[in-house]
């Protein structure tokens, strides 16, 4: 009797899967590379620096399409969608916005496991910060 049920609900757990899998199956969608926690460090360049700008650590999550920023947040900046290169699944771009704060314009790339990319963060006040990035995922 319970390797019946043990079976049954194996196969239940099969072809739920494959249903949920389908549409990406079906449609050749690759797998979502990005999707997770990511543990970076963010380096401001030398003009940043002279601005004010320092080093920090960041946790990124990909999730839905939607890219979100922990300590960014904390400024009021709300996810923002993130867009793979048909051509490049190893590229993203993202944009967030904050109309007290500005916009972070993110791109990156993977490579062997490691995220890096580029970060521009324009201020409200027009300043404009630039910062680099690397990390991996949690």
């Amino acid at each position: 009797m319970w390797n019946r049920r043990a079976a049954c609900l194996g196969v239940a757990v099969v072809f739920a899967w494959i249903a949920a899998s389908w549409p990406a199956i079906a449609c050749g969608q690759a797998t979502d590379a990005f999707v997770g926690t990511w543990s970076l460090t963010v380096t401001p360049d030398d003009a940043t620096k002279g601005d004010g700008g320092k080093a920090f650590h960041e946790a990124i999550v990909f999730e839905d399409a939607q890219l979100m920023a922990e300590n960014y947040a904390f400024y009021g900046f709300n996810p923002g969608a993130y867009t793979i290169p048909e051509d490049d699944a190893t590229r993203f771009s993202a944009t967030m916005t904050n109309h007290r704060q500005g916009t972070l314009a993110w791109t990156g790339q993977l490579s062997s496991g490691k995220l890096s990319g580029q970060l521009v963060w324009t201020r409200q006040n027009g300043a404009v910060w630039r910062y680099t990035f690397t990390g991996s995922k949690k």
